[in-house]
């Protein structure tokens, strides 16, 4: 879907395998699923849905980079803080 320049499904897909990979107890798999899916938010057209879709992912993100990195991490912290906001 990267390819084909449809970036709303390249992105759902991408979350759906990096949720995926959470329950697998997969959390460096994850990261690099929503990494994947935050590169591609800047071809998302509404601003609405940009907003909601990383907020998403970096709630998603924040838990798995604390299990990969430590409590200490600060891309952990930074990921949680943009959730937040």
């Amino acid at each position: 879907f990267r390819a084909a320049r449809d970036p709303q499904r390249a992105i759902r897909y991408l979350i759906a395998a990096g949720e995926r990979a959470c329950q697998d107890g997969a959390p460096r798999e994850a990261v690099s699923y929503l990494d994947e899916a935050i590169a591609l938010l800047g071809q998302l057209s509404d601003p609405g849905e940009l907003e909601r879709t990383e907020l998403r992912i970096q709630s998603l993100r924040g838990p798995m980079l604390v299990a990969t990195e430590g409590f200490a991490s600060c891309a952990a912290e930074v990921s949680l803080r943009r959730a937040l906001d």
